[in-house]
């Protein structure tokens, strides 16, 4: 039997994967963990019979995914590491995906729903065992990273090459797309559900927006500080929560991580604020000239970002302003919520950002 260990945080996959691990031979060492202090705390006491730790990226702060992978791996060496990143490959930058491999670590993304069968082929695998096995893992993390993209594993180093000069494309076009404005514009970034990626969206769009000639902020309303690891040449990093009027002043372009400040049920029938989440903050957000809400298109999460599409008070002040960003295929939303500007991730939305500041710019 293999030891597995999971911190999926608030959701609770285990019971779901019970079934189909225990006929995989393997098994679950200790209930799921919430937080990584609980999951560090399980491996410790668990040790000798863990082999396998899987780790949800939406239940820890990306910044700190690599020191927990690290206290890990301190404590059992062996211990092979399964992360499930949110959305899909396109959302993360080249040089993250590269440390991820570098440290033989599986990678499984989430974007076209969570996918059991490839979570097993991983875990089945048990522990590293030799150094030969963590070069083997790099090399087929790599492949599969690249199977989620084209659905299809590189053969050979021609497709190799191919696929690196499509990332250095895919990296640049957002870019190469953007014309130069000079206005004052605050764009706002919203979760529906934590995990979403508002902080990984707001990091991406600083990184699109960098190349532009003109004074520029991202700004961490989450209290988190998530984005305060964040170094972006030309761009500054503001930590201390202040008011719009005020950064329109100082910058030409402001990107605002306003975090995940609704806690919505699954079925997204009501809805409350986060405790101790700053009411301000939300004027703040519908006082941007673009404001995106995040979602996941997961069962468990789907309502809660069609709760923005149906809630009244929302439904009143939606405007073209407002980009609602979902993490798969959005043709169905799309067709039931046709007023609303929605898009996915494999539309440019940059480009659709763009069009916003070009309208206002011609007003």
């Amino acid at each position: 039997m293999t030891g597995v260990l999971t911190l999926f945080g608030e959701t609770h996959l285990q019971e779901a994967l019970q079934k189909a691990f225990v006929k995989n031979d393997l098994i679950f060492e200790a209930e799921n963990a919430v937080t990584s202090v609980q999951l560090l705390s399980y491996a410790e006491q668990n040790a000798q019979k863990t082999d396998v730790v899987i780790i949800a990226a939406s239940a820890v702060t990306l910044s700190s995914i690599f020191d927990l992978i690290d206290d890990i791996r301190s404590i059992k060496e062996s211990m092979r590491i399964i992360v499930i990143l949110n959305g899909g490959r396109e959302q993360y930058l080249k040089s993250q995906l590269s440390e991820f491999r570098a440290r033989g670590i599986d990678i499984i993304f989430d974007d076209r729903g969570f996918d059991i069968d490839r979570l097993i082929q991983f875990a089945k695998k048990g522990p590293i065992k030799k150094q030969r096995d963590k070069d083997e893992i790099i090399e087929k993390t790599a492949a599969d990273i690249l199977k989620d993209t084209e659905n299809t594993l590189l053969s050979n180093e021609k497709d190799n090459d191919r696929n690196d000069e499509n990332e250095q494309f895919e990296d640049n076009k957002y870019q190469e797309s953007f014309s130069q404005f000079h206005g004052h514009y605050c764009i706002g970034i919203m979760s529906s559900t934590r995990g979403a990626g508002a902080t990984m969206l707001a990091y991406n769009l600083a990184n699109c927006f960098a190349v532009q000639d003109c004074r520029m902020a991202i700004v961490d309303y989450t209290g988190t500080e998530s984005l305060s690891v964040v170094k972006i040449k030309g761009v500054d990093y503001v930590s201390e929560p202040q008011s719009l009027r005020q950064l329109r002043k100082k910058y030409n372009l402001v990107i605002i991580d306003f975090g995940t400040p609704y806690l919505i049920p699954p079925k997204g029938d009501n809805f409350k604020m986060d405790e101790g989440y700053p009411m301000l903050n939300m004027q703040e957000f519908v006082k941007c000239n673009i404001k995106i809400i995040l979602g996941l298109s997961s069962p468990w999460n789907i309502r809660k970002f069609t709760f923005f599409l149906e809630n009244n008070q929302w439904k009143s002040i939606s405007d073209s302003s407002f980009v609602y960003l979902l993490d798969a295929d959005t043709k169905r939303i799309k067709k039931r919520y046709p007023s609303f500007n929605i898009c996915d991730r494999n539309d440019n939305i940059v480009e659709t950002i763009y069009e916003i500041i070009r309208q206002e710019e011609m007003k």
